[in-house]
């Protein structure tokens, strides 16, 4: 991004642009990247913020904060995790990550209680009230909701983190940075980085592929219909409601996999997608469910890269089988879309594709597009492999963690998988106005595992 002067006027990065901030030296200033600005589009029905809760023994606020300070926001092991300490400002059309001169740690991770925050039902609402609010926006664009007494004797700390920080493959490293395998041994930082999938194989025959086949995918995805059902379809409300499964033991999981010839995706998402059916049988008064489309997150970098704070992923659709309804045959049916999906080039072409219309196009045009590709599906769902092992944060066990993606567009609903320390967890995220009640999804999730569980 080109800077055609010797300093800028800069205002905080809000809907009316009114606080000023004066005059700034260009060398003081960091432009947004393209991919990273594109997430820049709150919406009063949709924001643009990655949501997560943590649950640990019980700690105080205090080691916390420390250990954040410590391992990230003064960390310096060559992951540039700088954009904590960053806000966002703007200067006409254009942003800018510019240092936080009174950034406090105090401002960021902060206590909240109240009446109910003990309990799975009370904490589930309140993210949910959460996650209906924008961040503060005059300060870096996350903060630590720590909620001193939840469950036996436990801690939750609701995270929130925008995402012109970065992605969910980025971020999920740093959170687990905070963590150790030894209760009071802390390994190296290297040993704390979470591996993740990342694109394979040649890169030449990959990009050959990709400009074979390329504009006649994106042409076909274009003319494609949008889903339209009652999860698709109505006006949002921007009030979000979450929820998540119980520990879903990977082992078991495993095992159902091993003896129907499936992956642990594809068994997940077979029980996904039989949730949508008992969903739509659930509510016959509403309307019938139709086509269920998802878009899904891939990670595009290379194996062997770190992840850092930046978003380098491409949003892939994918067609549930919720119209199968023999439960092998779902099953059957998953594996093959997954495996086909695999062995395709369509991450690279979309990230390619969405790069180009970046760089090329004026901001509102590719925002447009990129949302128009968004509104044809009915949800996001994303999937992140975490360490297995049991981890500590300023010694105390971690007893689970969850996130939820946020939606463009006119979508309102997320679906999360996060598997950690042997057990699988998937969370619901829904606008009011497409899913009222969605621990009736997660139910039906559950339900389905164990069908797929006796069918094995």
């Amino acid at each position: 991004m080109a800077i055609d002067s010797a300093e800028a006027r800069l205002e905080v990065a809000t809907k009316d642009g009114r606080s000023a901030l004066g005059p700034v030296p260009v060398s003081e200033l960091e432009p947004v990247a393209e991919r990273d600005g594109v997430w820049l589009q709150d919406r009063e029905s949709n924001l643009m913020v990655i949501n997560s809760v943590l649950t640990t023994d019980q700690m105080t606020i205090e080691d916390l904060r420390h250990v954040f300070l410590e391992r990230v926001v003064q960390f310096d092991s060559g992951v540039p995790y700088g954009r904590f300490r960053r806000m966002i400002v703007r200067s006409g059309d254009r942003f800018f990550w510019r240092e936080d001169e009174a950034f406090d740690i105090r401002r960021h991770i902060v206590t909240v209680e109240g009446d109910g925050l003990h309990t799975r039902d009370g904490l589930q609402e309140f993210i949910g009230r959460q996650a209906s609010r924008p961040l503060p926006d005059d300060r870096p664009l996350w903060q630590f909701l720590f909620v001193p007494d939840f469950g036996d004797g436990g801690t939750a700390i609701v995270v929130r983190i925008h995402h012109v920080m970065g992605d969910g493959v980025s971020m999920v490293p740093i959170l687990f940075s905070l963590m150790d395998v030894d209760q009071n041994d802390p390994p190296d930082p290297d040993a704390r980085q979470v591996k993740t999938r990342g694109t394979a194989g040649k890169l030449w025959q990959i990009f050959t592929k990709a400009a074979l086949t390329g504009p006649f995918l994106l042409g076909a995805r274009a003319v494609t219909p949008a889903d339209r059902s009652v999860l698709h379809g109505p006006e949002l409300a921007g009030h979000k409601r979450v929820a998540w499964t119980r520990p879903l033991a990977l082992d078991r999981i495993k095992a159902i996999k091993n003896r129907l010839g499936a992956t642990v995706n594809d068994v997940l998402l077979a029980a996904v997608s039989g949730a949508f059916r008992r969903y739509a049988e659930s509510h016959p008064e509403e309307s019938e469910l139709g086509r269920v489309r998802v878009s899904m997150p891939v990670n595009v970098r290379p194996p062997s890269e770190k992840p850092k704070l930046e978003n380098k992923f491409a949003a892939v659709m994918l067609d549930l089988p919720v119209d199968v309804s023999d439960l092998r045959a779902r099953l059957d049916e998953t594996k093959r879309r997954m495996d086909a999906l695999k062995r395709s080039v369509e991450p690279m072409i979309y990230y390619g594709a969405v790069n180009v219309l970046l760089k090329t196009l004026p901001r509102s045009w590719s925002h447009w597009l990129v949302d128009f590709y968004a509104r044809k599906c009915t949800a996001v769902l994303s999937n992140v492999p975490g360490p297995q092992d049991v981890l500590y944060v300023a010694g105390r066990r971690v007893r689970a963690m969850l996130f939820w993606v946020p939606q463009r567009a006119n979508i309102g609903l997320g679906i999360s998988i996060l598997s950690f320390s042997g057990d699988v967890r998937i969370g619901v995220f829904s606008d009011v106005q497409v899913m009222s009640e969605p621990m009736a999804f997660v139910d039906a999730v559950e339900a389905e595992l164990d069908l797929l569980d006796e069918l094995a």
